[in-house]
């Protein structure tokens, strides 16, 4: 009898430790599906807040990719005049848009999600609006005519 008395007990001591090692199993699963959904949640507030300045840019891109000057500077394309950087038009053409030289002409690449949170892109989205401005402010009437 007493030796089913203490099976008894160790039995029950066992059971309560699996189930405090269950309870702490669970917390943690808990914790990683919350830190998950955190992570997520951030990745689309990111992904809305560039999505819009990434737009902003490759349509800046494409009108300006194709347009000519002929003014007292000589005849010229302004895309290079306003992106006067090699590496930022390498960057524009590797991340923005796809440019066809023999047609003189451009359209959007497809930027999903996963490259907007890529540092290069953010950069080159960045980079692109900043000079897109600075040639605002020094040629108004000129990027008026361009629509800009």
């Amino acid at each position: 009898m007493l030796t089913v008395a203490i099976v008894s007990v160790v039995l029950s001591v066992l059971a309560i430790l699996i189930s405090l090692r269950a309870e702490r199993h669970t917390r943690r699963q808990t914790e990683l599906i919350e830190q998950d959904q955190e992570e997520k949640k951030r990745e689309k507030a990111e992904t809305a807040e560039w999505a819009p300045k990434c737009e902003q840019a490759v349509d800046a891109c494409v009108r300006l990719y194709p347009q000519t000057f002929d003014a007292r500077r000589a005849y010229g394309r302004v895309f290079p005049l306003v992106f006067d950087d090699l590496n930022l038009c390498r960057r524009i053409e590797s991340y923005l848009i796809e440019a066809d030289l023999g047609k003189n002409t451009s359209r959007a690449r497809q930027i999903g999600p996963d490259q907007l949170r890529l540092p290069q892109v953010r950069q080159t989205i960045d980079d692109v609006l900043d000079r897109v401005k600075k040639f605002r402010e020094a040629e108004p009437e000129y990027a008026r005519t361009l629509g800009f």
